[in-house]
């Protein structure tokens, strides 16, 4: 599979869900979710004072300034609150690391990487088609991610303490994936 392989997968209203080719022994696909911009938050006090009508409503809060029954412009920003931030998580397994993704994951607000192995077996990692631990996280340093999930550990390592050190060296914001783990966006 190539980069020209990228899929929707998945689109509502809310969100969109799309595939992306990784790079392991067999065909494996990183999968990336995006909500979609909210719409802004009315003003209820200003809403309320003004008595703007139900139907008017929406166009308020997708960006339309309100004109009064008596002609007077007013501006949206005068009507509204910012919009919640829209939030993002990529998740990449069983794969060698590859630049290539960088413009995919960029700017999420969480990346889940495959850290199989430390750099010192960075050889193996490559040969079995996996990814080290400091290589996740220059990843994530590089793409500009905002937090870092590493799992996917080889059984070798008793402890994956040295392996989140090692990804935290190059970006801080890591931590090992557990399960029953739950990271807030």
């Amino acid at each position: 599979m190539n980069f020209r392989s990228r899929a929707l997968i998945h689109e509502d209203s809310r969100i969109v869900v799309d595939s992306f080719p990784l790079k392991h022994r067999i065909p494996c696909c990183g999968f990336i979710f995006r909500e979609k911009q909210h719409d802004l938050h009315l003003r209820g006090d200003i809403i309320e004072y003004l008595k703007i009508p139900i139907r008017d409503r929406i166009a308020i809060k997708n960006g339309a300034d309100y004109q009064t029954p008596e002609g007077k412009t007013i501006p949206n920003h005068e009507l509204t609150f910012p919009a919640d931030p829209v939030r993002s998580y990529a998740f990449c397994t069983d794969t060698v690391c590859r630049k290539q993704i960088i413009p995919i994951v960029e700017n999420v607000d969480l990346l889940y990487h495959e850290a199989t192995f430390a750099d010192d077996l960075s050889d193996l990692a490559l040969k079995t088609y996996h990814t080290t631990a400091r290589q996740a996280a220059q990843l994530a340093t590089a793409a500009n991610v905002k937090k870092l999930i590493i799992g996917h550990f080889s059984s070798r390592y008793k402890t994956v303490k040295p392996l989140v050190d090692e990804a935290r060296v190059v970006f801080p914001n890591t931590f090992p994936a557990n399960d029953g783990d739950r990271f807030d966006l």
